[in-house]
């Protein structure tokens, strides 16, 4: 007589194990229909979000987009975004490094000046030993310079205008940046002395030079007929303030300086 067959009950939770696989699988399709009941469709489901991203465009494509809406349609604003669009995408690339430099130079054509020393800074850290280092350090030094206030006012930014000018002449003495520097640097220096003289700001001084040497400095340049920019600024001071001074009048004007000088 054979043995009796042994009907073994399953245990609850051998079955819940068993079945476990199972039910998360269903309920993770109910899950996600669920979320589909805001969507027309499966495919609208999995494409949400596509149209926000924006398709690759070759480098070469977008930069001379860049260049046609500077040199053609004269809109920098919309030419520096092409060329930022290529370092976006095509980083670290040649294409890149060019745009770079030109985002820069159609921002300060727009008169954006802060973005555009930002995008020559960003050039000059990725790429220093670049032929184009010098352009880039020139524009930030003509940012700054475009920004030179007048003398009434807080002469900060002709320091830094001045300073980022020096750059250029010490890093790229013999570029043709650098002559162009040495001519505004003048101009600098003028109005830092004509700060100066007129008793409007008393820190307008060059880095490293006294104020008897910044002041004497600049009646050289005065007397030398470098520049007339500083002078015409001294005039317009003193008549704003009740002096009848003619910026071609030397005398008068030398009569300024030297009161201011030893008061």
């Amino acid at each position: 007589m054979g043995l009796p067959s042994l009907r073994v009950k399953s245990s609850p939770i051998l079955i819940l194990s068993r079945c476990s696989g199972a039910v998360a699988r269903a309920l993770a399709l109910t899950l996600a229909l669920t979320a589909l009941g805001g969507c027309s469709s499966i495919g609208e489901f999995f494409n949400k979000g596509r149209n926000d991203i924006v398709p690759e465009v070759p480098a070469d494509q977008l930069y001379n987009e860049g260049l046609y809406l500077l040199n053609q349609k004269n809109d920098q604003k919309a030419a520096a975004k092409r060329f930022e669009e290529v370092d976006r995408q095509h980083p670290y690339s040649e294409w890149a490094r060019k745009s770079l430099l030109m985002s820069a130079y159609a921002h300060y054509d727009a008169r954006e000046y802060d973005e555009a020393v930002t995008s020559a800074k960003r050039f000059l850290t990725l790429h220093p030993s670049s032929n184009d280092a010098a352009y880039a350090q020139y524009i930030i030094g003509s940012s700054y310079y475009d920004q030179i206030p007048d003398i009434s006012r807080d002469q900060a930014g002709t320091r830094k205008a001045v300073a980022a000018l020096e750059e250029v002449i010490r890093k790229y003495p013999d570029t043709e940046y650098a002559a162009s520097a040495r001519k505004k640097l003048e101009i600098a220096h003028d109005n830092l002395a004509a700060g100066f003289v007129c008793g409007v700001d008393k820190q307008a001084r060059v880095p490293g030079m006294a104020d008897s040497e910044l002041v004497f400095d600049f009646v050289e340049s005065f007397e030398n007929g470098l520049t007339h920019f500083g002078h015409r600024q001294i005039a317009a001071h003193a008549n704003q303030n009740g002096q009848n001074i003619n910026p071609i009048n030397q005398y008068q004007l030398y009569t300024i300086i030297v009161a201011q000088l030893f008061r």
